[in-house]
C-alpha cells in the first residue's frame, strides 16, 4: 500500500474514533442532564420519599428485614446510600445517583449496539439517545424498577462482549458468565418481578450464540447459574447473620409473589398480545402510537429470526449477530409487557429497553431483504422499495418515540400529582435546593403547598424532639437527620403490610415509637391512598396516638399532635 494511501486510512480511522468518542460524550452528558431537568420537577411524597427513606435509615445503620421492612432487596438502598455518604443528604445526591445510574445504562446500549452491529455508525447513537431519555428521566429519582433494570443491562452487556469477542478464550469468556450471573443476582435483588422476568433472555444469548454446541450452551449456562447462586448464597447468608430470616420471606417471597400474581391474573391474555404495554391507553394517542411501534418492532424482528434460520448451517453462522439482536428485541419487547403488566403502574415508567429496541429494531430493517427474505428472490423494484421505505419509515417513528420521551419526562407524566403543573423555582427547604415544587401539588383532593412544608420542618427543627410522620412525607426524617422511628418503610396495604390485620406489627410500631423517644406525631390530613383509611388499619397505633397526644398545631394540611406532658 502507498504511504499517502495508508496515511489517509490512518486519519480517516482516527478521526472516526474521534467522532466516536465526541458523539458518545455528549449523549452521556444529555442522559445526565435530562435525569435533573425531570427529577428536579416536583415531589411526589408517596412514590419519592420511599427510596430517600430507605437509604438514609441504611446509613444511619438501620438493617433492612430487621429495622425496617420492604417487598423488595436492599440494594437500591445500599447504592443511593453511597451517593448519600458522597455527597451529603440532601435531593442533590438523590437526583444525582439516579442520574449517574442513567448514564451508565445509556452507555451499556452504546456497547450493545455496537457488539450486535459493528458496522454500524448511527445504531449506536439512536439506542443511546433513546435510552438516555427514558430509561431514568420518566420517574427522575432513585427507584428499584430502574436499579434492576441497570444490572441487566450490565449483565446483558458483559454476556454480549464474551459470546462475540473476537478473540475468545475459554477461561475469559468462562469468568465474564460467572460475573454476568452476579449482576442478573444484582438485578433479581433490585426489584423480583424485573429481575426474574429477564433470566430467559441470558439463555437465549448463550443459545444463539453457540448453538449447534450444545455442550458449551449448557456449560456456559451452568457457569452462569454458578455466578448467581454463590451470589444468591452470601445474600442469604447476609440475611441469616444481620437481619431477620421469618421477616425477610415474609416481605420479600410472599407479599410481593402475591401482589404480582394477583395484577397479572387479572389479565394473563395481555402476555399474548404483542403491542399490550398495560393500563387504559385508549384515551392517550402518543402511547397508542409506542404500542403500534413495539408491535411493528416485533414483526420486524420475527421476520428477522425466521430469515436468519432459512438456508445451510453455515450461512446461519455467518449471521450469528442477527440472530442475538432479533431474539434479543423479541425478548425485550415481551418482558416489558410482563413488567407493565405486573406492576399495574403507568406503562410510560416500564420502557427501559426501548432504546435497545428501536436501534435493532432500525438495523434489522435495514438489512431486513438480506436477512429475511432470502430464498424468494424478489423483483428488483420491490426489493428497493422494501429497503428504502421500511427502514427510513422506522427511523421516522423512532424519532417519535424520542420525541414522546421528551414529553413524558418535562410534563412528569409517570406521577399523578403533577397533572397541568408547572415548575418555576427552585425551592428554600434546607436538604432539597435542588427541587423545583410543582405548583400545583395535587394529592387526591388536597393541594401540597412549599411553604406548608417548610413551615412544618422548620417547626419540628424549632421543638427538636423525636417526631413520627403518618403516612408518605418520611423524607422529613433524613432532612431533619431524625431517626426512621417505626418499621414500616411506607404504609401501602398488601404489599408492605399484610391485608389481614397483623395485632404484633401494630404493636411492633407503637414500641419502636416508644424506644425511640417519639413525642410528636404529625398526620397528613390527606394522602395519596388515604391518611385515615390507612391508620384504621393499625387500630392500636390509632388508639396509642388519641390517648397520649393533643392537637398543637395546623400548617397547611399537616396535623402536629404532641405528647400529653404526664405521660412518659
Amino acid at each position: 500500500m502507498p504511504r499517502a494511501a495508508m496515511f489517509r486510512g490512518i486519519l480517516t480511522a482516527c478521526s472516526s474514533k474521534t467522532l466516536d468518542l465526541v458523539l458518545t460524550a455528549a449523549l452521556l452528558a444529555l442522559s445526565l442532564n435530562l435525569t435533573f431537568v425531570s427529577g428536579e420537577r416536583g415531589f411526589f411524597p408517596f412514590d419519592q420519599s420511599i427510596v430517600f427513606d430507605g437509604s438514609y435509615r441504611v446509613l444511619s445503620g438501620q438493617v433492612p428485614y430487621k429495622d425496617f421492612f420492604a417487598p423488595w432487596g436492599p440494594v437500591v438502598f445500599w447504592l443511593h446510600a453511597i451517593f448519600f455518604r458522597l455527597f451529603g443528604i440532601n435531593y442533590f445526591s438523590y437526583i444525582l445517583g439516579a442520574a449517574v445510574v442513567n448514564v451508565l445504562s445509556t452507555l451499556c446500549s452504546i456497547l450493545m449496539l455496537k457488539l450486535l452491529f459493528p458496522r454500524s455508525r448511527f445504531l449506536p447513537y439512536i439506542a443511546g439517545l433513546l435510552t438516555a431519555v427514558w430509561f431514568y428521566p420518566p420517574s427522575g429519582t432513585p427507584w428499584p424498577e430502574q436499579t434492576s433494570f441497570f444490572f441487566t443491562f450490565v449483565a446483558t452487556t458483559t454476556l454480549l462482549y464474551s459470546v462475540l469477542s473476537r478473540d475468545p478464550s475459554a477461561i475469559r469468556d468462562s469468568s465474564l458468565s460467572f460475573i454476568a450471573g452476579g449482576f442478573a443476582l444484582l438485578s433479581f435483588l433490585s426489584k423480583q418481578n424485573s429481575g426474574s422476568f429477564i433470566l430467559p433472555l441470558y439463555v437465549f444469548i448463550f443459545v444463539m450464540a453457540y448453538m449447534p454446541n450444545w455442550r458449551r450452551i449448557v456449560r456456559s449456562c451452568a457457569v452462569f447459574l454458578a455466578g448467581f447462586l454463590l451470589g444468591a448464597a452470601m445474600f442469604f447468608l447476609w440475611v441469616w447473620l444481620n437481619a431477620d430470616v421469618k421477616t425477610f420471606l415474609e416481605y420479600f417471597v410472599e407479599l410481593s409473589s402475591g401482589v404480582g400474581a394477583s395484577r397479572l391474573s387479572r389479565d394473563w391474555l395481555g402476555l399474548l398480545v404483542a403491542f399490550f404495554v398495560g393500563g387504559d391507553l385508549t384515551s392517550s394517542v402518543s402511547l397508542s402510537f409506542a404500542r403500534i411501534f413495539l408491535a411493528a418492532m416485533l414483526a420486524i424482528a420475527s421476520f428477522a429470526l425466521v430469515g436468519c434460520f432459512r438456508g445451510s448451517e453455515k450461512a446461519r453462522g455467518t449471521r450469528r449477530r442477527e440472530l442475538l439482536a432479533s431474539t434479543m428485541c423479541i425478548y425485550l419487547i415481551l418482558c416489558q409487557n410482563l413488567f407493565i403488566l405486573s406492576t399495574g403502574n403507568e406503562a410510560e415508567n416500564g420502557f427501559p429497553f426501548i432504546g435497545v429496541i428501536s436501534a435493532i429494531g432500525t438495523g434489522l430493517s435495514w438489512r431486513l431483504v438480506d436477512i429475511a427474505v432470502v430464498g424468494y428472490k424478489p423483483m428488483l423494484r420491490s426489493r428497493s422499495i422494501l429497503s428504502l421505505g421500511l427502514p427510513i419509515g422506522v427511523t421516522l417513528s423512532a424519532l417519535a418515540i424520542l420525541a414522546l420521551g421528551g414529553r413524558v419526562l418535562m410534563n412528569r407524566t409517570v406521577q399523578d400529582a403533577f397533572k397541568g403543573s408547572t415548575f418555576p423555582q427552585y425551592s428554600s427547604i434546607s436538604g432539597l435546593e435542588r427541587l423545583r415544587w410543582g405548583q400545583p401539588t395535587i394529592i387526591r383532593a388536597a393541594t401540597v403547598k412549599e411553604d406548608d412544608v417548610k413551615n412544618v420542618i422548620e417547626y419540628l427543627g424549632r421543638r427538636n424532639k423525636n417526631f413520627f410522620i403518618f403516612p408518605d412525607f418520611t423524607v422529613f426524617y433524613a432532612l431533619l437527620k431524625v431517626r426512621s422511628p417505626q418499621p414500616v418503610l411506607w404504609f401501602h396495604k398488601g404489599l408492605t403490610y399484610p391485608t389481614t390485620y397483623s395485632p404484633d406489627l401494630d404493636r411492633r410500631i407503637i414500641d419502636d415509637l416508644v424506644k425511640n423517644e417519639v413525642e410528636i406525631i404529625v398526620l397528613e390530613e390527606d394522602s395519596w391512598f388515604s391518611t385515615y383509611g390507612r391508620l384504621n388499619d393499625f387500630p392500636q397505633l390509632q388508639s396509642y396516638i388519641s390517648k397520649g397526644f393533643d392537637k398543637a398545631e395546623q400548617i397547611g394540611l399537616f396535623s402536629i399532635y404532641e405528647k400529653r406532658n404526664h405521660e412518659q
